[in-house]
């Protein structure tokens, strides 16, 4: 199942990759969408990673315990931990990689203050009356 969703990404992302190198020397587009398609494709890389590393690391983890016949409690409970942050991770690198995400979120956000009528946060300077003391000494 791992293996037929990896030839799926890889194939989906290699016939991306071709088809804007082609359309980058054919000059067929503007210098600004090859700049978009670029960050595009940086973003798209970034969430393959992501899955990648939360799948097939954990799928990799579990074959080789079915294989040599082992069988640690500790180690099934953090594959499947690893596994299930996929869905975290993918929304955090979602976040950091999309510009229009990451705007629509953050007016989200902002609205939702605006609703619960939560303000928000401002740092006060204070600032008080210097204190003048006068220390008298007798001798």
């Amino acid at each position: 199942m791992v293996v037929l969703i990896v030839i799926e990404f890889s194939l989906f992302i290699g016939l991306i990759h071709r088809n804007m190198k082609i359309s980058s020397r054919e000059m067929t587009l503007s210098e600004n969408t090859i700049m978009l398609q670029k960050k595009f494709m940086k973003a798209l890389y970034a969430q393959v990673i992501v899955f990648l590393i939360n799948f097939q690391g954990a799928f990799l983890y579990l074959v080789y315990f079915v294989i040599f016949g082992i069988y640690s409690l500790v180690a099934n409970n953090l594959v499947f931990i690893v596994g299930s942050t996929h869905g975290i991770n993918s929304t955090l690198v979602m976040l950091f990689a999309h510009k229009p995400y990451r705007a629509e979120c953050e007016k989200i956000i902002k609205s939702g203050r605006d609703f619960f009528k939560i303000p928000s946060r401002t740092v006060e300077i204070r600032t008080q009356p210097a204190r003048v003391s006068s220390i008298v000494v007798s001798s």
